[in-house]
């Protein structure tokens, strides 16, 4: 019997979380507002964007992983 390492739905919920976390840090310290702001702002340029917040959050975290290299 092979194992498979296919995450599950749970995982992929948990890494789509901590994904827009680190997001909505990023938003907070960019933009310098708070949590409940940075939450709303995520979810207002991912409807103009017409993209998930999943996809806005990789988007996110990438260009600061950019900008850090």
């Amino acid at each position: 019997m092979t194992e498979s390492h296919d995450p599950t739905p749970d995982a992929w919920a948990l890494r789509d979380r901590d994904l827009i976390a680190t997001a909505k840090g990023i938003v907070m310290l960019r933009e310098n507002i708070d949590a409940d702001r940075a939450v709303q702002r995520l979810l207002e340029l991912s409807t103009q964007r017409r993209i998930t917040v999943q996809e806005l959050a990789a988007e996110i975290v990438a260009s600061t992983y950019n900008e850090t290299v």
